[in-house]
């Protein structure tokens, strides 16, 4: 519990400390404990002896898996060759634990050894007959573009792309439905690395794209990638969204309009208030509170004394609140 609350502390006092019961510990529970609590605090002291305790094999798998995370949350350079080094490993866990760390650093230096990792997964996967084997690949290359989604890197951009453009398989088989999924899985991460790509025109492009997808769970993925990324032009992007068939792409869109502060978002989130679904009029006056739209102050007045859904009536409670402050 000590070890817990000085990693959450993060006072680079306590590194001494808790190095030195790391390095001199026997007890696994209290190596691993310490191990995360020096990940937390974030200092580059604790780089060799984690990067030494790592590359000693064999090891605890336990033990090593947490100084794999503790690696990444360092964000020291030193730690990425140790990192890379993991991803050959024959135990999946450690290649995924590996694979957030690498995310986890905000390195440059971390994309090279993922984009080599995705490329041998992607050939892997595409040789490989069993179904449970083949989904456990795409597992991990889920992972990958989660992680170089974070590092937002120009070179992530065509493994990104090509997994926003997967086939599906028919659906024929228990086998096929499972692989399906994990390609949609596949596909989703893809669509949220876009929210951490710095090339706006393109990322927004691709966005654009998504939300005239067939599947509503692409568009709504998309809508909510727009939000994250909290950009002026993506209002452009998002007023189609706010009139799609389908309400949870409408209320993802309304959503992501609370964080896209342009001009003209109050306007449209004035008229997505008489929107047939619930919770898709509750994300607006969310999103209307969260802008500042004070012009639309007598407008949720009065619908909070007109509706009768729970759900609505907390939501506009919330943005009155805000607004009348």
């Amino acid at each position: 519990a000590l070890l817990q609350v000085l990693g959450l502390l993060g006072d680079a006092d306590a590194v001494p400390a808790v190095l030195s019961l790391f390095t001199r510990e026997q007890i696994p529970s209290l190596k691993i404990a310490a191990a995360l609590a020096l990940g937390r605090l974030g200092d580059g002291r604790a780089a060799s002896p984690l990067i030494a305790a790592l590359n000693e094999l064999p090891g605890d798998p336990s033990f090593r898996r947490a100084v794999a995370l503790a690696l990444g949350q360092l964000r020291d350079p030193a730690a990425i060759p140790a990192l890379g080094a993991i991803l050959a490993e024959p135990d999946i866990i450690m290649v995924i634990l590996g694979v957030r760390a690498l995310g986890e650093t905000g390195r440059p230096e971390a994309v090279a050894p993922l984009v080599k990792l995705a490329g041998r997964l992607a050939r892997e996967a595409d040789s490989q007959r069993a179904t449970f084997l083949r989904a456990e690949l795409l597992t991990v290359r889920i992972e990958v573009i989660q992680a170089l989604g974070r590092l937002g890197d120009q070179r992530a951009w065509p493994l990104i792309e090509r997994s926003l453009v997967v086939t599906m398989p028919p659906a024929t088989s228990a086998d096929a439905l499972r692989i399906r999924e994990r390609l949609y899985e596949l596909r989703r991460a893809a669509v949220l690395a876009l929210s951490g790509m710095r090339d706006q025109r393109k990322a927004l492009g691709w966005l654009s794209r998504l939300l005239g997808d067939a599947d509503p769970r692409s568009r709504a993925e998309a809508a909510r990638a727009v939000g994250l990324r909290g950009e002026h032009g993506g209002m452009i992007v998002l007023r189609r969204a706010l009139r799609d068939k389908d309400p949870e792409v409408r209320w993802e869109a309304a959503r992501a309009v609370g964080s896209v502060t342009a001009r003209d978002g109050g306007l449209a989130l004035r008229q997505v208030l008489a929107d047939p679904h619930p919770r898709v009029v509750a994300e607006a006056a969310r999103a209307l509170g969260a802008l500042g739209v004070r012009e639309a102050l007598p407008e949720l007045e009065a619908m909070l004394q007109s509706r009768q859904e729970d759900e609505v009536r907390e939501a506009l409670a919330e943005a009155l609140n805000l607004l009348r402050r």
